[in-house]
């Protein structure tokens, strides 16, 4: 039930999948389960980052009702990826044909896509079988196979820079320069490299970059100037986390854009995320920790402003 004090289950689901996750719902409170569920689901405006954490790290598992709505939904994608980040156990869901984001595809699942009776029975049992307090084991994400060339990939990120370096140093006129000519080798080796997650996250800094030329003068004065490049780059990030989630410079990347967006919590979540990750993985990210400072700055002018 929402608002209970230890839900055992989160139900993660789209909107348009409503009538199913409230049937969910009643049928696991029949059972006696505890769950959390958002009703209103509004999907509009920022996330509510504190909320779904305080939530999240009471509850044991994520049921992610998985659909074609659902995969295209950002409150979806951001409930899986924190229960992910959080170590909580996530149970696969699908409801319709939709393809499962690459990484979940070896969890078990309990599927609803001919019987809800059927999926509900899986359910139950999977919830049975798993221990209390028991967290998501660590998915092993197998290295992509290597058939981008590590040689496109360094070219690629070492024009980004230059972009990057251009603009800090002498404005955009001068980066729009290095960014034109990055243009057409970016959109062929997404064309040939679609599924790759180092080729959707270098396609997503691209498109970043591409919206910081064009609202400079905005950004200098933090001020957030919607555009569509933030949401086509924000798609290409989770794009690359779906098939590798534990990759720390497209969590950056998605802070970013969230940070751009003024999507603040998220922004924060997704940098302290990509910057634990990559001291696991046994570096200093930098780059993230001067993200962090940003949004903090910016969350703090936020509170005194109100």
């Amino acid at each position: 039930m929402k608002g209970d004090p230890k839900p055992e289950v989160f139900i993660s689901y789209s909107r348009r999948n409503k009538r199913r996750a409230y049937r969910l719902a009643d049928d696991l409170a029949d059972a006696k389960v505890n769950y959390w569920i958002d009703r209103e689901r509004l999907e509009g405006g920022d996330p509510l980052l504190d909320e779904l954490q305080a939530v999240l790290k009471k509850t044991r598992v994520l049921a992610l009702l998985w659909s074609r709505a659902a995969s295209k939904s950002r409150f979806v994608k951001l409930e899986w990826q924190a229960a992910f980040y959080l170590e909580k156990r996530i149970i696969p869901c699908p409801l319709d044909d939709t393809g499962l984001p690459p990484f979940l595809m070896p969890l078990i699942f309990c599927d609803f896509r001919r019987s809800y009776r059927k999926g509900l029975a899986e359910m139950l049992a999977v919830l049975r079988s798993v221990p209390p307090k028991s967290p998501q084991p660590r998915i092993p994400i197998p290295p992509p196979e290597n058939n981008t060339g590590e040689d496109l990939i360094r070219i690629l990120s070492g024009q980004q820079v230059r972009v990057l370096e251009e603009l800090i140093s002498h404005g955009p006129s001068a980066a729009i320069l290095i960014q034109r000519q990055l243009d057409p080798q970016m959109k062929k080796a997404l064309a040939a490299h679609h599924d790759h997650p180092d080729i959707l996250n270098l396609a997503g800094y691209h498109l970043k970059n591409a919206y910081l030329i064009k609202h400079w003068k905005s950004v200098q004065e933090r001020r957030a100037a919607p555009d569509p490049l933030l949401e086509q780059a924000e798609s290409h990030f989770y794009g690359s986390l779906a098939i590798r989630p534990q990759n720390p410079s497209a969590m950056n990347g998605l802070g970013g854009i969230l940070m751009l967006r003024r999507n603040l919590d998220a922004a924060e979540f997704y940098v302290r995320n990509a910057i634990v990750e990559a001291g696991r993985q046994g570096f200093p990210y930098n780059d993230a920790e001067h993200d962090l400072d940003m949004i903090l700055r910016l969350k703090s002018e936020v509170a005194a402003n109100r």
